[in-house]
């Protein structure tokens, strides 16, 4: 439906900037606002009040979509991101892991560097078969800084084929080699970001509100999986107090759990270390 779009587009932020209660809600604004219209041409008051007064609309009180997939819907429904960029959740990811913007990808082939690491989200791929009857494919990864596009040969496109799909956040190992004008990039490895997110070994910081938060974020823990992060409690005492309880063992500690465990009833705030 259209305005499942619109919502997704953010259309109706300035209504309600909770855009999975509207998505949920579409069918019932669908029918108040038919309703309104039929009792404007009918010249009657209805069980919604008059027209200078509807009767509120009641919505399902529900979370909104993590930023990652609301974001993505954004992107599903006008082709692109607007209100924010899939990798700004990264930043600290990014950093350990040593990618390259970019932007800056034609400065350092200039200074010299051969390989480098990319990070992006996949936003087009365009594939053809070769002359021997192998394909490959030009994937073009976008970042907060820009984007660049990145060949993949038959053997690389091979290995990571369940990878290169759409919005797919991927990290690549590219070799730079200058051709006349152009600059080619081409993939020697492809992983997915949020693997190589985990396999840092990031920490994570949850400070609660309440300590009723505990349980969920057990099962937001075990859902994701073992792993090499650490992640540390920080429950809150008093006015002033508070103490860091490391929990033993290892964690899949990703940007994307960062933001679902931001979304527990009782937990204040997430800190990626």
């Amino acid at each position: 439906m259209q305005i499942e779009h619109l919502v997704r587009a953010g259309a109706f932020d300035e209504l309600d900037d909770n855009r999975a209660r509207l998505f949920s809600a579409t069918e019932t604004i669908l029918r108040r606002a038919q309703a309104l219209a039929e009792e404007k041409d009918s010249g009657q008051i209805g069980l919604f009040g008059g027209a200078d007064r509807p009767e509120p609309l009641r919505l399902p009180q529900i979370p909104d979509w993590p930023p990652l997939e609301r974001i993505g819907f954004e992107a599903d429904a006008i082709g692109f991101h607007l209100t924010a960029h899939p990798l700004d959740a990264y930043a600290q990811s990014l950093r350990r892991l040593g990618a390259t913007p970019c932007a800056q990808v034609d400065a350092r082939a200039q200074a010299g560097v051969t390989r480098m690491k990319l990070a992006g989200s996949v936003v087009a791929i365009k594939e053809r078969i070769t002359r021997t009857g192998s394909r490959m494919a030009w994937v073009r990864l976008s970042d907060t800084s820009g984007s660049c596009e990145v060949t993949l040969f038959s053997e690389v496109l091979s290995r990571s084929r369940d990878l290169v799909a759409n919005d797919q956040r991927l990290l690549v190992t590219v070799d730079l080699r200058q051709e006349g004008e152009a600059l080619r990039i081409t993939a020697q490895d492809v992983t997915s970001l949020d693997e190589a997110a985990a396999s840092a070994g990031a920490a994570m910081r949850i400070w609660l509100r309440e300590t009723a938060a505990v349980p969920h974020i057990h099962e937001v823990l075990s859902r994701e999986g073992g792993g090499k992060g650490r992640v540390i409690l920080m429950p809150q005492l008093g006015t002033a107090q508070c103490v860091e309880i490391a929990l033993p063992g290892g964690f899949n500690v990703t940007p994307r759990l960062a933001q679902a465990l931001k979304l527990l009833p009782g937990v204040d705030q997430v800190e990626e270390l």
